[in-house]
């Protein structure tokens, strides 16, 4: 039993009847309540809840103390004022007609007062029939919504299930999506293999475009794949790769969308096709321009030359021949070629010049002594040490004189011998003499 009490306002909100009205079944000692020291009336929690559980009764119609005492006979009565003796049998029978109207009328106001309450309870039963026949349909309802909530929830976990481990994460909100529409066109009772084929329909549909464009994405892939590996990793190639992948995607593109995986790599390769071309001829140019090197050349020559094939080499249309190429290098290597072929003749020319000029200045050198003994032979300086003397310092000077113009005439006519040189050595030291 709960333990406390509601004053009259708090129990009248919780019984859903006016204050006045609790208060009159409290004065009429209809409920079980209090008064205060203060004058205040207060229920009993426990009181309450009863009237809860049973019904507040209406506020009782009770006669008043005067119509009680009216019923009662009086013995003793004197004679009523304004009378002269005991009232006649005629008045005495109008007044109990007169009782017994008031008692019948007083009968049916009681009979009136326990319709209304039987009709009270009437009204609570089929209010309180009517609310549990709502509360068990709405539990009726809200277990038909769990039940069809968790089959609806097993349906979408069996669809997203079956979405690949590799597809994007938000793949799974059109796969849940597609898959919720579908079972809202279902019922929960039909045949689990029949769900089961319209879910795989719907998850199908969902992942198709994905489906589609990894085909495509892999006819792309696998056409670059099929590159030569220097176009895949060679940062210097990336161009070609760049272009490779604009061909192979224009052409997977221009597929039909439902086009199968065979006909979009068929497409893919096809396309990357002038790619692999370029690329073919851009090996053989360097294979024909690679290891350039011109007998004589400088370096600035070297990289001449270098320069003059690449260039020439740049203008061959791509597929051409290497044996076109090889001609192409040759004849842009011509001129430097010829250039170089000059200067060694010119060089040669003039390291032969030297050759012999110095093979005649060490010839000379040697027959230029026959100046001091045909001094000593046809000159007279005589035997002193200043004749010795003379003589020496003749031949010095005569050397340094006669050396430019013997030197000159040697390499004019190599075909003079030692004995002709000798004998213009004499004449050239008779003229300055």
């Amino acid at each position: 039993m709960v333990d406390g009490f509601y004053r009259i306002g708090q129990a009248s909100k919780h019984l859903g009847v006016s204050s006045y009205h609790l208060r009159r079944l409290c004065e009429a000692g209809a409920i079980d309540a209090e008064l205060t020291s203060g004058n205040q009336w207060r229920v009993a929690i426990a009181e309450v809840q009863r009237l809860k559980r049973d019904g507040v009764p209406p506020i009782p119609q009770r006669l008043s103390k005067e119509e009680d005492d009216e019923d009662q006979p009086d013995e003793s009565r004197e004679v009523p004022e304004g009378l002269y003796a005991e009232p006649s049998e005629d008045v005495i029978d109008s007044a109990e007609e007169v009782t017994i109207t008031e008692n019948r009328l007083r009968k049916r106001r009681l009979e009136r007062e326990l319709e209304q309450e039987e009709d009270f309870f009437r009204e609570r039963a089929t209010r309180e029939a009517a609310g549990q026949a709502a509360e068990r349909e709405e539990a009726r309802k809200q277990q038909e919504r769990r039940r069809r909530r968790e089959w609806e929830d097993e349906w979408i976990s069996f669809a997203l299930d079956r979405v690949p481990d590799d597809a994007p994460k938000e793949l799974g909100l059109e796969v849940h999506s597609q898959v919720a529409e579908a079972l809202a066109r279902l019922q929960a009772d039909q045949p689990a293999i029949a769900v089961r084929r319209i879910v795989e329909a719907a998850v199908d549909k969902a992942l198709a475009p994905w489906h589609r464009t990894n085909e495509r994405v892999k006819a792309i892939e696998e056409a670059i794949r099929d590159l030569p590996y220097a176009i895949q990793r060679n940062d210097d190639l990336e161009d070609l790769k760049l272009e490779a992948i604009r061909l192979a995607t224009n052409a997977v593109n221009q597929c039909h969308p439902e086009a199968a995986s065979a006909t979009l790599q068929a497409a893919a390769r096809n396309a990357v096709k002038p790619v692999l071309r370029v690329f073919e001829h851009a090996q053989t140019v360097k294979a024909v321009a690679s290891w350039i090197f011109v007998r004589g050349a400088s370096y600035q020559e070297q990289q001449e030359a270098a320069e003059l094939v690449k260039t020439a080499l740049a203008k061959l249309p791509v597929g051409c021949p290497r044996s076109q190429m090889e001609r192409t290098r040759d004849e842009a290597l011509a001129g430097v070629l010829a250039r170089i072929a000059e200067r060694e003749r010119v060089a040669a020319a003039t390291a032969e010049q030297q050759r012999q000029r110095t093979a005649a200045e060490w010839r000379l050198n040697r027959l230029l002594d026959h100046i001091g003994d045909y001094l000593k032979e046809d000159y007279e300086y005589g035997d002193t040490y200043a004749g010795i003397g003379e003589r020496f310092d003749d031949a010095r000077r005569l050397k340094e004189q006669i050396r430019p113009t013997l030197l000159e005439e040697c390499l004019a006519d190599p075909s003079l011998d030692d004995d002709d040189l000798r004998n213009r050595i004499e004449e050239l030291v008779d003229e300055l003499l």
